[in-house]
């Protein structure tokens, strides 16, 4: 993702290798996983996607289509494959606590400043950034045969942001 990039200030290759990442990467396994998976069945895939895909920032026109294309293509192989006993699912985890938020913040190996966390607190609901911790149980309670009947689902971990 780029801060503040929107549409026509996307380079090609730039443009390229954001749909390589986040499209293709999808495609090429899916079409390299799923006939294994379905000698296997059942199983399960989970995907992580970003909420941009759902409260798209008018700065980042192309990664937010990239990523609906992930939730989109995720959500049309759990019906396809339904019958195979093979899921799909996704979970799409708000800005978190990680080293990755000074990149999206705009400043690139620098400590992010207090006010900029203190805006994107106030903008979640629950009035945090989402922890590493809030996020770990997702995937695995996705992918557990426990949750066997779960396909086709988006479970945000946003604290209410995108409701």
């Amino acid at each position: 993702s780029w801060p503040n990039k929107s549409g026509i200030v996307v380079t090609d290759e730039e443009s390229e290798r954001l749909f390589n990442v986040n499209i293709r990467s999808i495609y090429i396994a899916s079409k390299i996983l799923i006939p294994e998976k379905r000698k296997d069945s059942p199983g399960s895939t989970v995907v992580i996607f970003s909420e941009n895909a759902i409260r798209p920032g008018a700065t980042q026109t192309w990664y937010n289509a990239t990523k609906a294309g992930v939730s989109s293509a995720t959500k049309s192989m759990a019906p396809k494959f339904a019958r195979d006993q093979l899921r799909f699912n996704t979970y799409c985890p708000t800005s978190g606590n990680t080293p990755l938020l000074d990149k999206f913040a705009g400043i690139p190996n620098s400590p992010v400043p207090a006010e900029t966390i203190k805006a994107k607190c106030e903008a979640i609901p629950i009035g945090r950034l989402v922890e590493p911790s809030d996020v770990a149980n997702v995937a695995p309670f996705l992918a557990d045969p426990a949750s066997s009947i779960i396909s086709g689902v988006e479970i945000l971990v946003d604290g209410a942001r995108c409701v």
